[in-house]
């Protein structure tokens, strides 16, 4: 299968369908694991917001894997509660162990489904349990960093394929299923020309296609021009 025919752009979209389930999988489990920690000792979030020095806006965004907790993050989290890091990546099946699929699950047996650490992750994990936090934290988020810089690089690349590239033109109904098609939803509401986008604001038809383009730019692709009907 070679790159640029349609068989491998099809396998290409597909693995980049798998790739983005399984992070948003793992996010959630992470996010599931953070709050069952914090319930279980009877903290309200406020109260863990101050501890993490963060809004309390910001723990329900974390908990409701809204936004993805970073590394350094979740070290802090730890040390507040008192768990190896390790801690929140239990529960999550070795790779390969032939998970079944995960289609038409519902969001927690998503997480279940969900390949999850290899077995390098999972010795990387274990390694973490006799560092200094201090030093841990540091070496992870040097890491982090590092990532950071090297994915925003590769995103200015994907803007600049993307530009170079003239607009799709494509209706909304087209533009809903791109989205659905990489595990974003986007859902109609009651009101004409309005769509409920990952089941928590509800945005325009324009503002939909903004937030779609800003996906395609970030992985190279054109861009979608709202078609008039």
């Amino acid at each position: 299968m070679k790159p640029g025919t349609a068989a491998g752009k099809g396998a290409d979209v597909t693995a980049e369908r798998e790739g983005f389930r399984i992070d948003k999988a793992i996010e959630a489990h992470l996010a599931e694991r953070v709050r069952a920690a914090r319930a279980s000792r009877g903290m309200t979030q406020a109260e863990f917001a101050r501890l993490l020095d963060v809004s309390p806006q910001q723990i329900q965004r974390y908990e409701q894997a809204v936004h993805r907790i970073p590394i350094a993050t979740l070290l802090r989290i730890a040390a507040i509660f008192g768990l190896p890091v390790g801690h929140f990546y239990e529960g999550l099946p070795v790779a390969g162990a032939g998970a079944p699929s995960a289609a038409g699950l519902g969001a927690a047996a998503r997480v279940r489904a969900a390949p999850g650490p290899s077995q390098r992750e999972m010795d990387f994990i274990r390694s973490c349990r006799g560092v200094a936090p201090a030093a841990l934290e540091e070496l992870l988020m040097t890491l982090e960093n590092a990532a950071l810089s090297q994915a925003a690089t590769a995103k200015r690349h994907a803007s600049a394929r993307s530009a170079a590239v003239p607009p799709q033109e494509v209706s909304i109904d087209a533009v809903v299923e791109w989205l659905h098609g990489i595990g974003r939803a986007a859902v109609p509401t009651r009101k004409p020309g309005e769509y409920l986008y990952d089941g928590i604001q509800p945005v325009s038809a324009g503002h939909l296609v903004r937030r779609a383009n800003r996906l395609r730019r970030n992985r190279g692709l054109p861009v979608f021009l709202l078609r008039e009907d």
